[in-house]
């Protein structure tokens, strides 16, 4: 992006005149939202590149969510070691998937799934999350009778957020899918540990995160990280996502259930 600019600014100029021209260029766009990366490499008219949430948005969702997980993390059900019926709400619903209507969890997964889906309310209210199972031996058996990774009540399948998510046959909103995965992650590292994930949209997840990256919405560092098949046809209609279990009682906070050491 450079070169042509440059080029155009201080081609028809003398010798010292060029230099001195070069170097107006450069320190102008050193101190430019173009040389701070505000537009990815690559971007061009693609979805991740032209994103509803704004900095803006973003902040005020981000503070909005601290008031509600002050008021929320209070209640018990999320610092419990054994099942529990995950509470629904309007952010947070259930499906039933191929006799799979039970949806009891440890409480600090439960806790993860309802700042998350009440995150990605914020940013798109009236978007929610479907949950399709997360413990299938409680309150009875695995219908088929083989190893579930969901027997200890810390892993979860989840449908992938829809524009429309009132219609099943509606188009994933990558965009609050992204933001959904993202607290998940973030908080994971806090409540327990994530242990991993899967889900069949790895690259438009990391395209957005390229991009969001780039605006200095989230930090550098952030990535996905133990996506087991992410190409695999099994987490096409659904995506997994679990955690470890904390090896010492859960701290109560003001944030929310904590893994401290």
């Amino acid at each position: 992006m450079i070169r042509p600019i440059y080029r155009l600014a201080c081609i028809t100029l003398r010798p010292l005149q060029h230099l001195a021209c070069a170097a107006t260029v450069l320190i102008s766009l050193w101190t430019s939202p173009l040389a701070a990366a505000d537009v990815p490499a690559g971007c061009g008219k693609a979805w991740w590149c032209q994103p509803q949430v704004t900095q803006e948005k973003l902040a005020k969702a981000l503070a909005d969510l601290d008031v509600w997980a002050q008021d929320e993390s209070r209640k018990s059900i999320y610092y419990s070691t054994e099942l529990q019926p995950m509470p629904m709400d309007e952010t947070l619903k259930a499906f039933d998937k191929s006799g799979f209507n039970n949806i009891y969890g440890y409480g600090s997964l439960h806790w993860l799934l309802k700042k998350s889906a009440k995150f990605v309310s914020l940013l798109f209210p009236g978007h929610f999350v479907t949950v399709l199972r997360v413990n299938s031996n409680h309150p009875y058996s695995n219908p088929s009778g083989s190893h579930d990774a969901h027997s200890k009540g810390l892993d979860v399948d989840m449908g992938y957020v829809l524009i429309d998510p009132n219609d099943e046959s509606s188009q994933i909103d990558f965009e609050a899918q992204f933001w959904f995965i993202y607290m998940l992650y973030s908080e994971a590292k806090l409540v327990s540990s994530h242990r991993y994930s899967g889900f069949s949209y790895i690259h438009e997840m990391e395209s957005y995160l390229d991009s969001a990256i780039a605006r200095a919405m989230i930090p550098k560092h952030f990535r996905f990280s133990g996506i087991t098949d992410p190409w695999e046809f099994s987490h096409i209609s659904h995506f997994h996502f679990g955690i470890n279990p904390c090896a010492k009682p859960l701290t109560r906070t003001a944030s929310g259930p904590r893994c401290l050491p």
